[in-house]
């Protein structure tokens, strides 16, 4: 069966990174594709720190999102930069530290680790910026993800309330290939989100 599609809006992703949102947050409504420090050369927030935004249901799933600050450890190929949407994991070029992430399949090891970073904007290869990484789509603030034309990769056929993994991509393409994929009846991969809807057609 060919690969199908999720949009952003029909995801909640839960947060398997390591630390909780700050108590007191960081300016909310600067957390756009636009926001100050995301793409950013030099680390403008502490990596790792994570916030949340309420989601009002205007613009997809009402709710609370997460997002973490992380960096772009490796971007897949020849293309350096990651565009909004685009799934990526923890980046196994160095170290595996969970504020270094990567959406080259090469990574496929840490896929069992369950953790799942999408990006919102924008981000080039070494740059640091925000990924959406539980909850809620950030519809709200981040226009690209309310969109049709935002949409991930998933494999085989996805029912609405089905549990998620990371999974290596069948059709690899310029934004590398790291997919959402179904639990394996065995367990041994850790959920990293669950199908609001079902699957649309590629």
């Amino acid at each position: 069966m060919a690969d199908t599609r999720l949009y952003a809006i029909d995801l909640l992703l839960i947060d398997n990174f390591p630390g909780v949102p700050e108590a007191k947050t960081m300016p909310r409504a600067t957390i756009t594709a636009a926001a100050a420090g995301h793409n950013a050369v030099a680390a403008a927030h502490p990596l790792g720190a994570k916030i949340q935004l309420r989601q009002s249901g205007d613009n997809g799933p009402a709710g609370l999102a997460t997002l973490m600050y992380a960096k772009l450890e490796e971007a897949h190929g020849t293309n350096k930069v990651v565009g909004a949407g685009i799934v990526c994991t923890l980046s196994g070029e160095t170290a595996l530290e969970p504020t270094l992430l990567s959406n080259d399949e090469g990574d496929i090891g840490t896929y069992a680790s369950g953790m799942c970073a999408v990006s919102i904007a924008a981000v080039t290869e070494n740059y640091y910026g925000w990924w959406w990484i539980g909850g809620v789509a950030p519809a709200d603030q981040v226009a690209a993800l309310r969109t049709t034309a935002t949409a991930v990769t998933c494999l085989d056929e996805v029912t609405q309330g089905a549990a998620l993994t990371l999974a290596d991509a069948v059709d690899e393409d310029a934004n590398g290939n790291i997919a959402f994929g179904l639990m394996d009846t065995d367990g041994l991969l850790v959920p990293c989100g669950v199908a609001l809807k079902a699957d649309h057609a590629a």
